[in-house]
């Protein structure tokens, strides 16, 4: 794989999920009054599970937390993408051809950009492909959710583990499951690297400017890079945690639970990070943006799965 081209000035800083100038126009459907849902009711009693003090509190994956009254509004202003139902096509794409590189005008009617991601092409650069595809989608869309003969990593029990995983968990050798644990972190390092290279992996392998970015906190309560990933494996950072029981499956298909040892949790943590990394972004910006589909982009790259359909 090939750095992503094109000019990093349109697109800003690499520091990810920043949004351009512009808010994207959106339709929107009224809101309706809380008094206006019915209520859930068993016996006469009143058993809707929202309280009060739910209305002041971010819900999140992680959990939830409170916020002062006076910042909800601003919060909800800010997410707009909550209250979403068409999203406009402004920003919707980064200006740099997907194919040559240099710019593709907003008011080049010529252009060709595609429907799920955020890839933009001059039509002379796809030549006879500008309309292969009666979906919208482009090529690039087709490698997102695959793994190409170039990119797959294949590792067999006689290659040695990467030289720097060695060395960062060397310390851990007596455990039974080392050499095991050792190589697929050798795998899962190689993964990231690849994704920093990847298209658009530019804007999610360093840290985002929070001073640039002043409400990214306030929205994003644990930001995550590929960048900060890389250093942790490289560096050790990932410490083993105690050996504890999670949910497992067997043949069958039923599930039983299973123990996590303490190396297996360093891998978990460094999924964990890089799923950390997706979420955050889709979490921060506007669904349909450039950066949000930039987002879903590697989310699909990172799990090999189908794209969302065209809109």
């Amino acid at each position: 794989m090939s750095k992503p081209k094109g000019r990093r000035s349109k697109i800003g800083a690499p520091a990810a999920v920043r949004h351009l100038g512009r808010s994207p126009r959106t339709g929107r459907v009224p809101k309706l009054l809380p008094a206006l849902f019915p209520t859930e009711t068993c016996g006469g009693r009143d058993i809707d599970p929202t309280f009060p003090e739910d209305v002041n509190r971010v819900f999140v994956p992680e959990g939830s937390y409170a916020i002062a009254p006076g910042e909800r509004a601003a919060l909800l202003d800010r997410n707009e993408y909550q209250r979403e139902v068409v999203a406009s096509e402004d920003h919707a794409h980064f200006a740099g051809c997907a194919v040559c590189g240099s710019d593709v005008p907003d008011d080049d009617v010529s252009a060709v950009r595609c429907a799920t991601c955020p890839r933009s092409f001059h039509r002379r650069c796809l030549g006879s492909r500008a309309s292969s595809s009666s979906s919208g989608r482009c090529a690039g869309c087709e490698r997102d959710s695959s793994v190409g003969a170039e990119e797959d990593i294949v590792r067999t029990a006689g290659d040695a583990i990467d030289g720097r995983i060695a060395r960062a968990y060397g310390k851990y050798a007596g455990e039974a499951d080392h050499e095991t644990v050792c190589r697929m972190l050798s795998d899962a390092l190689a993964i990231v690297e690849k994704l920093i290279v990847y298209n658009f992996g530019y804007v999610f392998s360093v840290e985002v400017d929070t001073v640039g970015i002043p409400d990214y906190l306030k929205i994003v309560r644990r930001p995550m890079d590929y960048g900060t990933i890389t250093r942790n494996l490289i560096n050790g950072q990932y410490a083993p945690q105690e050996a504890q029981e999670g949910p497992g499956s067997t043949n069958d298909g039923t599930t039983a639970p299973t123990t996590i040892s303490p190396l297996d949790s360093v891998l978990l943590q460094v999924l964990s990070d890089v799923e950390q990394v997706h979420h955050n972004c889709s979490l921060y910006n506007r669904k349909g943006s450039n950066y949000g589909r930039a987002g879903e982009v590697h989310g699909r790259k990172w799990r090999g799965g189908p794209g969302p359909p065209p809109r």
